[in-house]
């Protein structure tokens, strides 16, 4: 039988205080007849990745604009994609990165 432990990342936390936080569950583990406790692979998830969306549409807007206004004023960007879910990738031993696939094409702004 496989049991998984989920624990909270706190700001100031490391890989080796997360361990240890493992460690510690894993010692008061009652160990009646023949059990054996061993660490597997350490994983990372997100809780509620949903209540990142509006600051990550917020940054994406705002590359977009950056982009577009560097090009001159004739020109706007059309996202497509935002109804994307986020998504998310290992940035390291305790990081995500979290982002929404989606294409940015600049265009000429249409004349009015």
């Amino acid at each position: 039988m496989t049991v998984t432990v989920r624990t909270r990342v706190a700001a100031g936390d490391d890989r080796d205080a997360v361990r240890e936080r493992f460690t510690q569950f894993v010692s008061n583990i009652p160990r009646p007849g023949r059990v054996e406790v061993s660490f597997g692979e350490m994983q990372l998830t997100l809780n509620d990745p949903q209540q990142y969306r509006p600051s990550l549409i917020a940054s994406i807007a705002a590359d977009a604009a950056q982009i577009s206004n560097a090009l001159g004023a004739g020109y706007g960007a059309r996202l497509e994609g935002l109804e994307n879910p986020i998504a998310w990738r290992r940035a390291g031993d305790l990081d995500l990165r979290m982002f929404i696939p989606y294409r940015m094409v600049i265009l000429p702004r249409e004349a009015s």
